[in-house]
């Protein structure tokens, strides 16, 4: 029982640390402060991830390829919530 409430804390650690990450992210890049990002705003993160992470073999992926898959809702628009489930998917540690 002990170790289930500890990987639960854990757990939640990593949530805090990914949402702050979230939180980085949006207040570098959602230049017109709408909360969402646009292809416009988002392209220097993806940029920079490219260059950070050569395993994710982004280069290869056309940008708006790219986009176009996070953007679950389809709206032209990333919303925290499509970046937070980017990021789990890609396993991202901030």
């Amino acid at each position: 029982m002990q170790v289930y409430l500890k990987s639960i804390n854990f757990k939640k650690a990593n949530k805090v640390a990914l949402n702050s990450t979230i939180q980085g992210i949006f207040s570098r890049f959602d230049i017109n402060k709408d909360h969402n990002l646009s292809p416009e705003e988002l392209r220097p993160f993806f940029n920079e991830l490219s260059a950070q992470r050569p395993d994710l073999q982004l280069k290869q992926a056309t940008y708006n390829n790219w986009f176009n898959s996070i953007d679950s809702d389809k709206n032209g628009n990333m919303d925290p919530h499509e970046l937070q489930a980017y990021l789990d998917s890609i396993n991202y540690k901030p």
